[in-house]
């Protein structure tokens, strides 16, 4: 883990992948950024009660896909996809979302199915060697081959970023940036070695449709989005490739109905 780095770059963290929270203002000159550098990627323990809490309260604060988490653990042992966590390294979660601020431990026993061996615990009392308090989470899924040949990927072995979630607290610093940086870092590295990386979102004029803003962000205690997560990714340098109408359905918290979503997916090729 590095120090907090200055980046030029201004732009935000959109948190879930669809759609996730809107980027805030630009934060002052004098805010820290954070780096590629400054960020661990933790896997989540799908074997942890206490992982598995706090995942579901962070996609309560995302607004999405809560409905998921049984299939994702099943998911994530059988070594098709691994959620890993953001660490908090500017103290400022905590203040907004009190019950989150106790740390959880770094206790995955496996990642992409293969073993990992967890920290060695210090000696009590201090755990602070081996815990942390996460402000986000990203997953990564191993190719699709049947996914990728119906949408013009076939043959391309794509790792796919899912779930991108970055705290209410801490989108003015650069945490999404980054924590993507070292994400695209992982789906490089064994064992999935992927030459591209895809993720999906919803496309741009959709997502700034007046009502949807006021049903996905509003309605929901969310500020409304200033940048669409599509424009978003495509200053990372991903490129929009294929678009598909109402697939995704979103649980609607406030009627319990499931409402289709129109989808844009982006790709990047990995060097």
């Amino acid at each position: 883990m590095g120090s907090l780095t200055p980046v030029p770059d201004q732009e935000t963290p959109t948190g879930e992948v669809v759609p996730g929270p809107a980027p805030p203002p630009d934060p002052s000159p004098a805010t820290p950024r954070v780096a590629a550098s400054d960020i661990d990627l933790i896997p989540w323990d799908h074997d942890s009660a206490e992982h598995h809490a706090r995942l579901l309260a962070q996609r309560k604060a995302c607004g999405w896909r809560t409905d998921e988490m049984d299939e994702w653990g099943r998911l994530s042992r059988e070594g098709s996809k691994t959620f890993y966590w953001i660490r908090d390294i500017l103290a400022k979660h905590a203040a907004r979302f009190p019950h989150e601020s106790a740390p959880i431990l770094d206790t995955a026993a496996s990642a992409w199915g293969l073993p990992r061996q967890p920290p060695p615990p210090p000696p009590p009392p201090d755990r602070s060697p081996r815990s942390f308090v996460p402000v986000g989470h990203f997953a990564l899924v191993r190719s699709r081959p049947e996914e990728e040949a119906r949408i013009g990927l076939a043959g391309q072995r794509a790792a796919w970023v899912c779930h991108l979630y970055v705290s209410w607290a801490l989108q003015s610093f650069g945490l999404g940036k980054a924590g993507m940086l070292r994400l695209e870092d992982e789906a490089r590295a064994p064992p999935l070695e992927a030459p591209v990386i895809a993720l999906d979102t919803m496309p741009a004029e959709y997502q700034m449709r007046p009502d949807l803003i006021e049903k996905l962000y509003i309605q929901q205690g969310n500020p409304a989005p200033r940048m669409s997560n599509q424009h978003w990714y495509e200053r990372l340098g991903y490129e929009t490739f294929f678009h598909e109408q109402g697939a995704y359905l979103w649980l609607n918290p406030a009627t319990g109905q499931k409402e289709p979503i129109d989808v844009a997916y982006l790709k990047k090729v990995l060097k």
